[in-house]
């Protein structure tokens, strides 16, 4: 049995910072590229890396002429 491994998870401020966008615009992401959510204890947001590079990733190719 093969055990998935752990997603690295950012804050909205280190996603954002990674992303080079405003954290405003993380949660616009979430919707329009349907991110899972995750939540921290406090009920922070946070972002999956993998979910991050493959939305920019995604915007990157459709930016491109």
């Amino acid at each position: 049995m093969t055990i998935p491994p752990t997603p690295v998870l950012l804050s909205a401020a280190d996603a954002a910072t990674y992303a080079v966008v405003r954290p405003a615009t993380l949660r616009i992401w979430r919707h329009r590229y349907r991110m899972e959510p995750r939540w921290s204890p406090d009920e922070a947001s946070l972002y999956s890396l993998d979910e991050l590079a493959a939305v920019l990733a995604r915007r990157a190719d459709s930016s491109v002429d």
